[in-house]
């Protein structure tokens, strides 16, 4: 992440007072380059931003195959290099979807954000403090 990018990101948090010191962030990891630019930019400004923790949540969505795999292989590899802590889920999306008569994305939707809301309970619960939820999110991503 540029030091211009960083800076406006730190600038953003602070003037929306999205985080404040002793927070945890736990970032929605999917392996891909904006959610692992994401972890990175939190890591490096743990110190600075006075967090307790950085974690981070992995849910293969059981859409994709092997590409699916992969992604799970590299965030557990990743994590384990940092040093973070997280948590894997798999579930199949698309069973949800029909059973609840959703398309494909609501349903991924939904699962994923019952999924960080689940995670950031429990870390909640495991060290006492405030937890935000940290997702990466492109120009594309108009839906989010």
């Amino acid at each position: 992440m540029s030091d211009k990018l960083c800076e406006k990101a730190k600038a953003a948090a602070a003037r929306e007072s999205m985080l404040a010191p002793g927070d945890t962030v736990l970032v929605a990891l999917s392996g891909g380059a904006d959610s692992v630019a994401l972890l990175r930019f939190f890591l490096e400004e743990k110190e600075e931003m006075r967090l307790r923790l950085v974690a981070a949540a992995h849910l293969n969505h059981g859409l994709r195959g092997d590409e699916a795999e992969r992604d799970e292989v590299f965030v557990r590899r990743l994590c384990a290099a940092w040093g973070v802590p997280l948590a894997v889920r798999r579930e199949a999306v698309g069973r949800v979807a029909a059973e609840r008569s959703l398309g494909i994305e609501e349903a991924g939707r939904a699962v994923r954000y019952a999924f960080l809301e689940e995670e950031a309970g429990r870390l909640e619960r495991e060290g006492g403090g405030a937890v935000k939820i940290a997702t990466a999110h492109t120009l594309s991503d108009s839906m989010e």
